[in-house]
């Protein structure tokens, strides 16, 4: 098109030429500068059709101003390519009160320990901080194997980071980093065991008690089966043993409430102690089957402990003894939620398991207690009984007003000789509560107030109790 405007265009103007000279009487010098006149339009006009066939041979090149739309929503195409790419996250404001025990910047899925001498019981406590901000960077790009996914996120939400003197700083945290091509996901996500696909709304970012909440390094893969709604996923995951040194003083066990966190945040105590091994992978296995009215979702987990001193003592078992031992470790959960009209809906999730450690809020993490008998393999790990899980109903008021009632309960049974017992500051169970209002004056901004209460059972050591008001502010982009 471009190339036929053209050349009417040039041509059309000699021929404009030549009828003037047609028109009017002409010298012959004159008719030979017509004629050179026409030449030489003839000639510019064979140049730019050689420059606009190169052009054409590169392909369509779009004007540097163009924003294409990408395939994805709220994605756009990079330049010169099929990649759909979006930058999102949001900013978000915690303003909180605690009338019983400071729960640090999250419910952890347990109350501090019941000791006014490390100020876990500092009553009237008020905190706010941006922490739970995020951003990611997504792209989706089709091929002949199937859709190239990548996902990189990052929060600010990490522990003990920074100071409120001067900048209020906190460091950044990787969430997610991982690529997908087809059914094979590679790097870090949720675990396979998690079951996000029935999350409760909260304004506190930890959530209830009683859920599996995890993200790990892991080699996935899903199937779908066709569009029948079912799919099912494998994954080896990244293994961390953690356990609890019965009677010792390291980190994770003993008063756990000293280290000035959440017990459920104290850290991994044997692992700690520099004797856990991981000698393979975590195994996952999920089966999801998404219907009109919600999704059903069942899910396994295997794990591989151990512990191994290398042949010399350890002074965290209690006795110094060497210490070396295995155990396999299991769990088994379910969750889903169901839609039961335009303004209701109810979801819950249940998890169950020898060793589920790490993988439960409200578990303190540890999987096992390690006695002296560890030293002479005689079923020295005695693997926790952990079960736990929650449930939630959403009434939607409006269109822009919502609330969510959410209930969450954890235990944890150690298998240990009668008589010795566990650490004082291991927990025992764990009940919390969530009732909060939402107004969403638009799409991408959540305004939300909410009410937590909590408590915990430690073994041999009583009970504590928690309130907690939240106002949570987010804007997303």
């Amino acid at each position: 098109m471009f190339k036929s405007n053209l050349r009417s265009a040039l041509l059309g103007s000699g021929a404009a030429v030549a009828m003037v000279a047609v028109a009017a009487p002409a010298s012959a010098g004159e008719i030979e500068d017509l004629r050179a006149q026409i030449e030489a339009l003839q000639g510019k006009l064979d140049t730019l059709e050689t420059r606009q066939d190169a052009v054409e041979s590169q392909g369509a090149i779009a004007p540097a101003a163009a924003v294409e739309a990408g395939d994805k929503p709220k994605s756009w195409k990079l330049p010169g390519t099929n990649t759909s790419m979006n930058i999102g996250g949001y900013a978000k404001l915690d303003l909180l009160m605690d009338l019983g025990p400071f729960l640090g910047d999250s419910y952890g899925g347990s109350v501090p320990v019941t000791d006014n001498s490390t100020g876990d019981l500092r009553k009237g406590t008020f905190r706010a901080h941006a922490r739970q901000s995020r951003f990611w960077l997504k792209t989706w790009t089709p091929t002949d194997w199937g859709e190239l996914a990548t996902h990189i996120e990052a929060d600010f939400a990490v522990n003990n980071i920074g100071n409120e003197i001067v900048s209020n700083s906190n460091a950044l945290r990787l969430r997610h980093a991982y690529g997908r091509l087809g059914p094979v996901l590679g790097g870090q996500f949720w675990s396979n065991f998690m079951g996000f696909e029935s999350n409760a709304e909260t304004i506190d970012f930890g959530g209830p008690t009683g859920t599996v909440f995890i993200r790990q390094a892991q080699l996935k893969y899903t199937h779908v089966f066709g569009g029948s709604g079912f799919s099912a996923a494998v994954a080896v995951e990244n293994a961390e043993t953690t356990g609890q040194p019965q009677g010792g003083t390291g980190p994770g066990s003993g008063n756990v409430s000293a280290t000035g966190g959440n017990v459920g945040q104290a850290g991994p105590g044997v692992g700690a102690a520099g004797i856990a091994v991981d000698r393979a992978p975590d195994l996952t296995g999920k089966v999801v089957y998404k219907h009109s009215k919600g999704v059903i979702v069942g899910r396994g987990l295997m794990r591989f402990l151990g512990v191994d001193s290398g042949g010399g003592g350890n002074s965290s078992v209690g006795s110094g003894l060497a210490v070396s031992d295995n155990a396999v470790a299991w769990a088994f959960g379910v969750n889903g939620t169901w839609r039961f009209g335009p303004k209701d809906a109810i979801g819950g999730e249940f998890n169950y398991g020898r060793g589920l450690g790490r993988y439960l809020i409200g578990s303190a993490r540890h999987a096992f207690v390690c006695t002296s008998a560890c030293s002479n393999n005689a079923s020295g790990l005695k693997l926790s009984t952990n079960f736990g899980g929650y449930g939630w109903y959403q009434h939607k008021w409006t269109d822009t007003i919502r609330s969510n009632i959410v209930g969450g309960y954890s235990q944890n049974e150690l298998d240990v000789n009668a008589g010795t017992g566990p650490p004082l500051s291991h927990l025992k169970s764990n009940v919390s509560a969530h009732g909060n209002i939402i107004w969403s004056p638009v799409s991408a901004v959540n305004f939300g107030l909410e009410v937590l209460y909590a408590r915990t059972v430690f073994h041999q050591q009583g009970n504590n109790d928690a309130l907690r008001f939240q106002i949570g502010m987010q804007f997303k982009f």
